[in-house]
């Protein structure tokens, strides 16, 4: 089962300037993601 992403921004990300800044942002989406359907999922 797949969770829908929430569309709510809280701030304004400004667009990453390096690969390194892409790949991090990426990689902090992949885990808050991971974060909130452990939490859901009471894991």
């Amino acid at each position: 089962m797949r969770f829908k992403r929430p569309q709510v921004r809280y701030a304004d990300t400004p667009q990453p300037a390096t690969p390194y800044q892409s790949a991090a942002l990426v990689w902090d989406e992949r885990i808050g993601s991971a974060r909130v359907s452990e939490r859901c999922s009471g894991r």
